[in-house]
């Protein structure tokens, strides 16, 4: 996907209660917020775990860089 001039692509695969997420933009400045359901307790984002805080239900997770990777399980 382009949005101004920046490639944003992602991939995403859900197997066995596992949920992970891969994101990666060419422009690394900009900001993306990806949000998961507060069933999934277990997040790390680049292989380190985050804080468990949701908020109506989901969990934001901000991102700013050129790829990241979310990993998330019930």
């Amino acid at each position: 996907m382009i949005i101004g001039d920046n490639e944003i692509s992602m991939s995403y695969v859900d197997k066995s209660g596992v949920l992970a997420i891969e994101v990666e933009q060419t422009q690394s400045k900009w900001g993306i917020s990806i949000e998961i359901s507060e069933e999934f307790t277990k997040v790390k984002i680049l292989g380190k775990e985050v804080s468990s805080d949701t908020q109506n239900g989901y969990r934001r997770i901000l991102m700013t860089g050129k790829k990241v990777r979310v990993e998330a399980s019930k």
